[in-house]
């Protein structure tokens, strides 16, 4: 599963992955998202604008496309005991959703949600688990 390559990301990409817990990520999400509650992930393209126009630079001199995902752990089990996967299933379905919306994807309206969750069925080859989000 190498979304990168599949997605024929152009230049190099750096992404870095944070795996926390609910508490951390729950901070996260009412900061830069402005819901106040936990998630299972959160991505960050650098560039980017965030609430109140926060923008998240990317460094002088950075020639890569970059980003930061943070993923809750113990969410990533909850769901993958809801699911009945296994939590590294889940991980790889967390993974492959957050670098799809660092490489632009999005879920805000149903056509975006449907080519999202079709783009992860096709990069994760496993058509009947993904659509919960």
């Amino acid at each position: 599963m190498d979304v990168l390559a599949a997605e024929k990301a152009d230049g190099p990409v750096e992404i870095d992955c944070m795996v926390t817990d609910d508490s951390t990520i729950h901070a996260l999400n009412r900061k830069y998202r402005g819901v106040d509650r936990p998630t299972d992930v959160l991505s960050f393209a650098l560039d980017e604008g965030g609430p109140g126009d926060t923008v998240f630079p990317r460094p002088a001199g950075a020639k890569a496309k970059m980003g930061i995902l943070v993923v809750s752990y113990p969410t990533a089990q909850a769901q993958a005991a809801n699911n009945r996967i296994s939590v590294e299933e889940e991980l790889r379905l967390l993974l492959v959703h957050g670098v799809l919306h660092i490489l632009g994807y999005d879920h805000s309206g149903r056509s975006d949600t449907a080519r999202m969750r079709r783009r992860e069925r096709e990069l994760l080859g496993s058509p009947g688990r993904i659509g919960r989000r």
